[in-house]
């Protein structure tokens, strides 16, 4: 038996694997507080307005029933819970709740998700909850869902300086110019650059991950098992 460390390779979750629900509150209000919101964003942003859908400002008994799907029930408290989570600020939370303006993606996301939770009910009365190759997806789902989650709040900074932008575009140029290859000028690049530096910046936060996962959690591998190059 070996005790290397095996060399392990962290996906880095891409923007589409996101929480379908977190995105969908996101778009939704983003669209109702600009009150630009069409149908199209209002079916993107179900999940965010279906939990808010069964809110009415005039309603104070936050234990009130606002839907119910088979036994289970959804009240008027828990509702509230779930969009002041998604939506990450009290102000907009409340403001998707209790506008007039956004009672229609509300009940649009409220029954967007109420029909997620009966797919999820049949999944399970199906046996699907027992499947190993569902199971294996659901664990690889979570692991996105954590990465993400772990990526985001290690990104220290949202916007790069032009100091940076010119490092990133200092080297490519270098690597463009070994292959008898240039680059337009940096003015005309400059565009294309934020994203190349947030890039690289999660691919160095992945590395500065995989060292802190195997000083914490030391990992042995059996010899047969090793990956060739480790």
């Amino acid at each position: 038996m070996g005790t290397d460390c095996s060399k392990m390779n962290l996906t880095l979750p891409k923007k589409n694997r996101r929480s379908v629900f977190s995105h969908s509150l996101k778009s939704s209000e983003e669209k109702s507080l600009s009150g630009t919101g069409s149908k199209r964003m209002a079916a993107l942003g179900g999940i965010l307005a279906l939990v808010l859908a069964g809110c009415r400002s005039g309603n104070t008994d936050t234990n009130a029933v606002i839907a119910k799907i088979g036994a289970e029930k959804i009240t008027e408290a828990q509702f509230h819970d779930l969009i002041n989570v998604l939506a990450g600020d009290p102000e907009k939370a409340k403001e998707f709740l209790t506008e007039e303006k956004n009672r229609g993606q509300r009940n649009e996301f409220l029954t967007k998700y109420i029909e997620s939770k009966g797919l999820v009910m049949l999944a399970k009365d199906e046996g699907l909850d027992g499947d190993p190759k569902i199971k294996l997806q659901l664990d690889e789902a979570i692991m996105q869902v954590y990465a993400q989650a772990i990526l985001e709040r290690r990104m220290t900074k949202a916007e790069p300086t032009e100091a940076e932008l010119r490092v990133i575009y200092d080297e490519i140029a270098a690597k463009q110019r070994a292959m008898g290859m240039t680059l337009p000028p940096f003015e005309e690049a400059k565009t294309h650059l934020p994203a190349l530096w947030k890039q690289k910046q999660q691919q160095e936060i992945g590395e500065t991950l995989i060292k802190e996962i195997k000083a914490k959690y030391p990992i042995t591998i059996a010899d047969e098992y090793k990956a060739a190059n480790n």
